[in-house]
This record gives structure tokens, sequence and C-alpha cells, in this order.
């Protein structure tokens, strides 16, 4: 440890009793959190190239991290990448490169600032890490249209630390590059990376609309959903639809016990009110919709921050296959929700990520994460308690969540084209089950950029 300090800087150093260290090694889950005994926070590619080397050959516990909403946590050293925030449009390439250690918040400010007409396929929730999202295959309210923030038309490139603590960027080596989209990395240290930029529309209609827990209310959802499942896709539409913790409702407005559909149209509010009018006109809705650009559309989900590191909490995220979405299927998830103990509700959730993504546009082949063809729809399960639940509590948390799938599938998902998305993986999923046919390759070149798994991730070598 005092050998690593004499790498960098004392500004580099940040301790237990710096102000700053909360911020630097909290993380979404309580339970990830190994109390680090130090952060690092490099201020320059080769004062960062240093400290990996040296990590890689010593044995201290370290891990790399962003904004350390996927759980990066270690027991002696934690390696901080946010004095990575370089940011930089190029109109004439029509690119935008985005260093790898700040909030999706800090890019829509920027690129607002610099170009507001001009967007990269960007992540959803603003206070998330540009690098975990993007390495995890990234969900973008664009995704529909373009595909996963990793894919090859989004993600051009990557600038990346190996282990050694050289310097390249992924595409002179294209099969490192290749294992960066969507496996959650660990094959090297992402520093920065290349965007594809856009041209996109600043009047989208979007935002939650609050709609009273009835029996009624969920059949009609259901058949709206199913309506719009069935019809003629419409890439520019998409929403969520969810259940969770009533203080992340009550920051929406919502009063009591609500459900909420969370809409999202770039074709604009009257396509919007048209495509939505099934929810629009319920009995007893609060629309809180409202014309914006992508922005504010992330903006729509700031409040989610506030509740990072407060609960022990536990994810399934299910990709669900074509001509998944059925009346009973939604209802079995509600029931799966409504069901659950009290004790579990501290960060208890049910959210169907709908319309919001597409199989590659470059093909299955095409990245780590072979994503399913027709992949359209996500379901995210989540399950939690206080921080302090005793064995039993925490227990039920993981079986519950880790029993989700059956419950609303019907045994236990397998063998009905339901996979687990790689951006908030437990100890019980089934990583190979995850890569498929692409798990070989992975495998064999963890073993090549990291043998010593001293970078951990999903792949171990």
């Amino acid at each position: 440890m005092e050998t690593l300090k004499t790498l960098v800087t004392p500004s580099e150093i940040i301790t237990p009793s710096s102000p700053t260290f909360p911020s630097e090694t909290s993380v979404w889950a309580a339970q990830r959190d190994l109390k680090p005994a130090l952060v690092i926070r490099p201020q320059t590619t080769k004062s960062l190239s240093r400290v990996i080397a040296h990590l890689t050959n010593s044995d201290l516990d370290f891990v790399v991290r962003s904004q350390g909403f996927g759980g990066a946590s270690a027991r002696d050293v934690v390696v901080s990448l946010t004095a990575f925030d370089a940011f930089e449009f190029v109109r004439e390439e029509e690119v935008v490169y985005l260093g790898a250690g700040q909030s999706w918040g800090e890019y829509y400010r920027k690129m607002e600032e610099v170009a507001p007409e001009w967007t990269i396929v960007a992540a959803r929730t603003p206070d998330i890490g540009v690098g975990g999202t993007t390495l995890s295959g990234g969900f973008s309210w664009l995704s529909g249209e373009f595909g996963c923030i990793s894919d090859p038309e989004n993600m051009l490139d990557a600038q990346i630390v190996k282990l050694d603590g050289s310097v390249i960027w992924a595409s002179e080596e294209p099969e490192l590059l290749w294992a960066l989209r969507g496996t959650g990395g660990g094959f090297g240290v992402v520093t920065q990376f290349k965007f594809r930029a856009r041209k996109y529309t600043q009047t989208i209609w979007a935002g939650p609309i609050l709609v009273p827990n009835t029996p009624a209310s969920l059949i009609r959802i259901a058949e709206g959903i199913v309506a719009m499942d069935g019809g003629k896709r419409v890439p520019q539409v998409a929403m969520f639809l969810y259940m969770m913790r009533k203080e992340i409702l009550q920051e929406m407005g919502a009063e009591g016990d609500m459900l909420v559909v969370h809409a999202f149209d770039a074709l604009g509010e009257a396509h919007g009110r048209e495509a939505f009018g099934w929810v629009l006109e319920m009995q007893g809705v609060v629309d809180r919709t409202g014309v914006m650009n992508l922005r504010g559309v992330a903006g729509l989900q700031s409040a989610i921050g506030q509740f990072k590191n407060t609960t022990l909490s536990y994810w399934s995220p299910l990709a669900l296959p074509p001509l998944t979405l059925t009346p009973s299927l939604l209802q079995r998830a509600i029931t799966w929700y409504t069901t659950l103990p009290p004790s579990l509700h501290a960060s208890t959730t049910l959210l169907f990520e709908l319309f919001c993504t597409r199989a590659s546009l470059s093909g299955r082949a095409a990245s780590g994460w072979p994503r399913p063809e027709g992949f359209r729809h996500v379901l995210l399960l989540g399950t939690g308690c206080e921080v302090g639940a005793g064995e039993a509590v925490v227990g039920e948390a993981v079986r519950r969540v880790r029993e989700g799938a059956g419950e609303v599938f019907g045994g236990d998902g397998e063998g009905k084209g339901v996979g687990v998305v790689p951006n908030a993986v437990e100890e019980f999923h089934d990583i190979e089950g995850i890569f498929q046919e692409h798990y070989p390759k992975l495998k064999e070149l963890k073993r090549m950029y990291d043998p010593g798994n001293r970078l951990k991730g999903l792949m171990t070598a």
C-alpha cells in the first residue's frame, strides 16, 4: 500500500477521512460495499498506467470503478476513474469522445451546451456511470432505433489501459474491442470511448402517467401493452411499466398505491397522446408528461440516485423473447411483486422496459454479448431489505428474486427463450448461459488479457 502511494501525487490519494471518500466508494446495493481502505483517483492516463501495472503484480485486492452503481468495491484499493471526464464533439466526423469516469448526467449537460441538436445513444438514468453502463451493453431511450450503447453502430472504439500499463485503442486489437461489447469488461481499464453522434429531435413527449392500482386498471394496462406489442413496430416509441418503493413514487407525485406507465415518444406529443391514449383515458390517472429534449427525459430519473447504498438489493434482469407479452404474463409478474413479504419491501422493484431495445443492427455475432433475435423487452425483478436485516430475511430476498423467473414464466424460465441481461448480474446467475456460444471465446480472451483475474468481471480465467 505504501509503495502504491509513492506512484501518485498526494492529490490523487483519497483516504477514509476525506469528505469525498463516501462518494468515491458507495455502491447501489449496500451488501457489495467491501469497505476499502484507500481510493486512488489518477488524474492522467500515465498515472493510471503506473497504478494498474503495480496493482496487477501486488497482493492487494483492488477494483476499478466509474460511478459505482454496478457494485464495484474491494477490500484494499478502489481505483476511481472520476477524473477521466473528457468530452469532445467532432462535428465533421459526427463522433463524441467521452471519458469513462463521468456520469451520463455530465454528458447530457456538456452535449446540450455544445451541440443541443446532436446526441449519442446515451443511458436513460443521469446518475449512473458512462464506463460501467457501456461495458454492460447499455440501454438508451434510443435503443429501439439504434440498439444498445455498446453496439458497433454506436460505440466505435475505446481507449484502454492493459494490465502491463500499455495504452491502446481497442480497435488495434479487434478481438479486444469485440470483448468489450456488453460483457461488463474485465479485460483492461477503459478510460475513454468514441461514440457515433446523430442529430435528434428536441421535442420528445415523455414522462410518467400514474394509474390507480386496481384490478380494472391492471386488465386495461395489460390489454393496452399487448395491443402495442402486436401492432406495427414504431422504434421511436417506448415505455416503462413499474411498481417500486413508495418513496420514489412520492418523488414523482404519486399519492397512494399507483402503477406507473412511463411514456417516451420521439415523434412528438400528438403522436404520443394517440399511441398512449389507452392509458391516458383511464379513470383517475395523473398525467405528468411533457415535451422536452433528451436531457430533460433523463432528468425524470434523477430521483433514483438518492437511494444509492441505502438497502441490500438483489436483481434479476430478464431479456424477454419475442411474442412473450400476454395479459397472463403481466398478471403473474404483478402477483410476484404483490405477494412478497413486507420485510422485503425496502427495495423491491418490478419494472417492465417495453419496446426499449432491439437486436443488434450488426447481427448477433458482432458483440461479446449475443443478444437474442427479436429482443425488444426487459423485465427487471428486484428484491431487498434494510441494512442490518437478519440472515433469514436476506436469504428470503435472494431466494425470491432467484426464483422470480420461474414464478413469472413457469418452470425456471429456461427453454422459453428467457435470458439474463449482463447489467445487474448476481452470484446465482449462469454466466455461460448469458453469453452462450461466445462464452468459450470470452474465456480465452480473459486468459489472454487478465490471466490472474485481477480485474474481476463476469469472466474468470
